[in-house]
């Protein structure tokens, strides 16, 4: 076992146990949600943008916190337009409506559990943060309390067979890549396998489908972490997904 494996199971579990304890298994797109805004700090702006230091977190009240939260999502979707359709799950309980208590406290109790468990500064280092499916780790925690699945990106060590090791050896830059379902399962090991043999994963030109919208989501922003350029991601269960994502972000003028 990895140094790092440990770290990111203690985290996930603490993410998940904080949240049940006051929302129950349910929403958990919204812890995720909380965990992909934090995660993504190095990308949101300098002082001066209304954002509250990463520290002072657990001090806001539930409130304040679930606001500091919409307010990141606003600067994360001026930045990475494209992700915009996707992400949408992740946000749009946030938004400044009334809420029950319950939900804000457990916005304010995931917050700071990332908070004290560093999870910003985990992502800071660029080999955990291109090398390790962190945020992968979270969604199968999170997903995990409502129903069984494959096993979690840190424990699933299967190999990448030998055509699909020489297809992306080959692949020309620029050339577009399918994974056609569940893309998250076996993502990771592509990105990794590519810069294995020295290719950088934003070459080329990615069209992802998954099966449901947060790992969509959080398979999304992983990518925005992982540096893989601007992925195709769709969810649709027909066979025309692609064009269906394409028009998603051609809506936003993308």
């Amino acid at each position: 076992m990895e140094p790092l494996t440990p770290t990111i199971t203690r985290i996930a579990d603490r993410v998940a146990d904080a949240w049940t304890y006051h929302c129950g298994p349910s929403r958990v797109e919204i812890p995720a949600g909380v965990c992909v805004a934090i995660a993504l700090t190095r990308d949101l702006p300098a002082r001066g943008h209304g954002l509250t230091d990463l520290p002072n977190l657990p001090a806001l009240s539930p409130t304040e916190v679930r606001r500091e939260m919409w307010m990141r999502w606003n600067h994360l979707n001026r930045l990475h337009l494209w992700a915009r359709p996707r992400w949408l799950c992740l946000y749009g309980d946030l938004a400044p409506t009334p809420w029950v208590w319950n939900l804000e406290a457990g916005v304010q109790a995931v917050a700071a559990v990332c908070v004290e468990e560093g999870l910003a500064q985990l992502l800071a280092d660029d080999e955990t943060r291109l090398g390790a499916d962190v945020l992968g780790h979270i969604r199968h925690r999170l997903v995990g309390l409502l129903w069984s699945q494959d096993p979690s990106p840190l424990e699933d060590d299967r190999r990448l067979s030998g055509p699909t090791r020489s297809l992306l050896a080959s692949a020309a830059d620029g050339s577009a890549l399918c994974i056609d379902g569940n893309a998250a399962s076996v993502f990771p090991r592509i990105v990794g396998e590519l810069r294995r043999i020295g290719r950088s994963p934003a070459a080329l030109r990615w069209h992802l489908r998954e099966i449901h919208e947060l790992s969509a989501a959080v398979l999304t922003a992983s990518c925005v972490l992982w540096e893989v350029g601007e992925p195709l991601i769709g969810i649709a269960e027909h066979g025309e997904w692609v064009a269906e994502a394409l028009e998603e972000r051609e809506e936003l003028g993308f």
